[in-house]
């Protein structure tokens, strides 16, 4: 199947065979970053649950100017995502995750309009000889800019929007986090770039737990059913008004009289 005939019979018509094709091709992606930014599988799980489970609920899902490719689809995906993995950070525990008032997240204001000098690296960062040690050990800006950055594959500008910055100052800081990455990492023989490459080598072997699949066929499923079953009633009724037709005209015809 075509990626633009797939991203429009599930965005467009609401297929549910193309819309859990479309959810599942990024779900290794948005679980991983989740994972990255919360370092706990349970709230991986749950973010990933949140983001699919308000996609298709939002009226800009397929009507944004950035949604008409399957890339700003995912990135689409990616960022409801990472807005509930901000607000873990403020203490932020729903009892429902399907409650339509989720839209506006609470957001620390550790992760709301930075400045660039909040990027700074310990002096210590970079020792440990675990990946997910090294994400897990950077402070919680750095490590948002660094995950959604790379494995996130978010541009400056997306990035901007995301923590509401200027578009310069976010310039400013990736420029400066890249560089302390390098300064931290050069004693271990190690760079930026090495962290690049090992986190999406990660990435790639990271499989996606069943809840978040299991999660995704169920809320497809609720979404469509009701317009399935009333598919299936006009269906009836149309065939229900041919027989009558049918049937009104024979008698007219004398042949059932």
């Amino acid at each position: 199947m075509k990626q633009k005939d797939l991203y429009t019979r599930a965005c467009c018509y609401h297929q549910p065979e193309a819309m859990v094709e479309l959810c599942t091709r990024c779900s290794q992606q948005v679980y991983y970053v989740s994972l990255l930014l919360t370092g706990q599988e349970h709230e991986a799980v749950t973010a990933a649950r949140y983001a699919y489970g308000h996609l298709w609920e939002l009226e800009t899902a397929c009507e944004d100017d950035d949604m008409d490719t399957l890339e700003g689809y995912y990135h689409f995906v990616l960022n409801l995502a990472v807005r509930y993995c901000k607000a873990v950070y403020a203490d932020f525990h729903p009892q429902n995750l399907d409650d339509p008032f989720l839209e506006d997240l609470p957001v620390p204001p550790r992760l709301d309009r930075p400045d660039p000098e909040d990027f700074a690296l310990p002096e210590t960062w970079g020792a440990s000889d675990d990946l997910f040690s090294l994400v897990q050990n950077l402070p919680l800006l750095p490590r948002f800019f660094l995950v959604m950055s790379t494995v996130g594959g978010c541009s400056k500008y997306q990035l901007a929007q995301s923590f509401r910055m200027e578009l310069d100052d976010v310039e400013v800081a990736l420029d400066a986090l890249h560089r302390q990455l390098d300064q931290r990492l050069a004693p271990t023989q190690r760079s930026y770039q090495w962290l690049v490459d090992a986190l999406n080598t990660e990435e790639a072997q990271t499989e996606v737990p069943p809840a978040v699949l299991a999660h995704i066929q169920q809320h497809t499923r609720d979404l469509t059913e009701p317009a399935k079953q009333h598919q299936r009633r006009q269906a009836i009724g149309a065939i229900v008004f041919f027989i009558i037709v049918v049937l009104a005209c024979l008698w007219e015809l004398g042949i059932l009289h």
